[in-house]
C-alpha cells in the first residue's frame, strides 16, 4: 500500500468559515506494503481485538441472548438453578453430552451416562450454577463472544485508495481516538502486520497530498508471438477483460497495447499499479496467457505441416 502522510475530511458549515466547509481530524490507518485486503480480515476478525472484544456486546446487542447460551442466565443461584433445569431436561441427547463433556472439561468430573439422567439425577455438584456453566470471567466473556460472533462488528470504516479512514461519527461506541487507535495497533499486532501507520491527521488539499509517497510501478513491455490483426485484437480484449474485470479486477490499470502490422507484434503497456502485489499478479496473469499463446501456436504450426490444417 501507499504511503500518505494525511487525510482530510471536509463537512458543510454555516459559522465562521468563508469556504463553507470545515476541516476535521479523523484517526487513519495504512500501510506500507501489505495488501488492503490483508488489512481488511485482519479488522473484520474479532479474535485480533484482544482485550477489546467485549466491544462488539455494545455494537451487536442481540448477542448477549447467544452468550448466555455458552455461559448461561443470570440472577441469583436459585433463578439460575430453576433455568438449568428447565433447559436440560428440555434439550435433546446430544446437547446433554455436549454439556456434560463441557462440565468434564473444566471439572474432571466422571460424566458417563449423564445423557440419559433428569436434571434432578444428576450429581449435586453438576447442578451447582458455578459449575453447570463456566464463570463469567473476563476471560470465558470474551471466548464466548468469539464462538458466537466470530465476526467483528466493532469498527466501521471508510477507504480512500488504500487508506483506512475511521470517523468518530461511524464509531461512536469506542469512546475516544486515543482508545480507536489503542485498538487498531491492538489488531493490526495480532494480525501480524507491522507496517501499519495509525494517526489522527487532517490535509489541507488533498488532491495535492494523493501524489505523495503513491507507488506507480509500470510493467515492461512486454514482446508477445507473432499474431495476425485479428487474433491481435482478440488477444487484446482478453487481456484487458482478465485484468480489469474478471480475473485480477484491476479496474483502476490501464492497458495501452501497441500493435505493429509488419511484424505482427502486441506490445502491452500496463500501468497505474497500487503496490508491488498487484504488479506481480498482474505479471504471472500476462505471462500465463503468452505461454498459452505460444503453445497454441506451435500447435497450429504442427498441424499446418503435417497437413492437418490448412
Amino acid at each position: 500500500m501507499r504511503s500518505l502522510n494525511f487525510l482530510f475530511e471536509d463537512e458543510d458549515e454555516d459559522q465562521n468559515n468563508s469556504q463553507g466547509l470545515r476541516r476535521t481530524k479523523d484517526i487513519i490507518l495504512f500501510t506500507k506494503d501489505t495488501p488492503t485486503e490483508q488489512v481488511e480480515d485482519a479488522l473484520r476478525d474479532l479474535s485480533n481485538y484482544g482485550q477489546y472484544i467485549p466491544y462488539q456486546q455494545k455494537v451487536n446487542p442481540s448477542i448477549k441472548t447467544k452468550i448466555a447460551d455458552v455461559l448461561g442466565p443470570s440472577g441469583s443461584p436459585q433463578i439460575k438453578m430453576g433455568s438449568n433445569e428447565r433447559k436440560w431436561d428440555s434439550s435433546n441427547r446430544d446437547w446433554k453430552l455436549a454439556k456434560a463433556k463441557d462440565i468434564q472439561d473444566r471439572t474432571g468430573m466422571d460424566v458417563e451416562g449423564w445423557e440419559d439422567l433428569r436434571y434432578r439425577q444428576l450429581p449435586k455438584e453438576a447442578k451447582n450454577p458455578n459449575i453447570f456453566y463456566a464463570l463469567s470471567t473476563a476471560d470465558n466473556i470474551i471466548k464466548a463472544i468469539l464462538q458466537v460472533s466470530p465476526k467483528s462488528d466493532i469498527l466501521r470504516w471508510e477507504t480512500n485508495d488504500d487508506i483506512f479512514i475511521f470517523p468518530r461519527k461511524l464509531n461512536p461506541v469506542v469512546p475516544g481516538d486515543e482508545t480507536l487507535e489503542k485498538i487498531l495497533q491492538t489488531v493490526m499486532d495480532n494480525a501480524g502486520i507491522k507496517d501499519s501507520v495509525i494517526k489522527k491527521e487532517s490535509i489541507e488539499t488533498l488532491g495535492k497530498e494523493k501524489g505523495k509517497g503513491k507507488e506507480n510501478i509500470k510493467i515492461d513491455p512486454i514482446d508477445l508471438p507473432p499474431l495476425e490483426d485479428f487474433q491481435a485484437d482478440l488477444f487484446e480484449f482478453e487481456i484487458e477483460y482478465l485484468v480489469t474485470k474478471k480475473g485480477l479486477n484491476y479496474s483502476h490499470l490501464k492497458i495501452s497495447p501497441l500493435k505493429s502490422k509488419q511484424t505482427n507484434k502486441v506490445i502491452l503497456s500496463i500501468s497505474g499499479f497500487r503496490n508491488k502485489n498487484e504488479r506481480e499478479k498482474t505479471e504471472a496473469a500476462v505471462n500465463k496467457i503468452k505461454t498459452e499463446l505460444l503453445e497454441s501456436n506451435l500447435k497450429q504450426q504442427f498441424q499446418r505441416r503435417a497437413g492437418i490444417i490448412k
